[in-house]
């Protein structure tokens, strides 16, 4: 419930923000479980479980959705605690799930995916690279870190 309210906040403030201080209420339909939320000119990227659903800005309709349940190409699995994670980069969607980066179109059309050796909860694409989190240990802790990630998601430098 928690989710669905701070998603409809988010909604709310970014249609105040681009269309002015309306009151109105816009519902999109279809949506079940809200996670991960993207906007660009012409639609509304949203996670809802094992699924990314594509709305038109323009009238609010569901245009597409694509994705399931699973571990096999343009399927996802879901993390404990969470959905799935989307980022928008030009032309393409990017979709973090457990041990994978799968990528698409803005239309929803599977492209391909890959496969980290080590994992990271969310991988963002910085030009042909990714920046992403890992976990590290020393003597005596564990802690996270941010690392830079080559094409094939290996990672090749520790940030922090």
């Amino acid at each position: 419930m928690i989710k669905k309210t701070v998603l409809v906040v988010l909604l709310i403030l970014y249609f105040v923000g681009t269309i002015g201080f309306s009151q109105k209420r816009i519902p999109l339909s279809g949506l079940i479980n809200p996670e991960s939320l993207a906007v660009d000119r012409q639609n509304i990227y949203i996670t809802d479980g094992a699924e990314v659903k594509i709305y038109s800005k323009k009238n609010h309709k569901l245009i597409r959705r694509f994705g399931r349940r699973g571990n096999g190409p343009g399927e996802f699995a879901l993390f404990d605690d969470r959905g799935i994670r989307i980022s928008l980069v030009e032309d393409r969607i990017f979709v973090n799930s457990v041990m994978k980066l799968s990528l698409w179109t803005k239309k929803g059309e599977f492209i391909r995916e890959q496969k980290p050796r080590k994992f990271s909860a969310i991988y963002l694409p910085i030009g042909k690279n990714y920046v992403g989190s890992g976990r590290a240990t020393d003597k005596k802790y564990r802690y996270k870190t941010v690392n830079l990630y080559n094409e094939l998601l290996e990672p090749f430098k520790e940030i922090m």
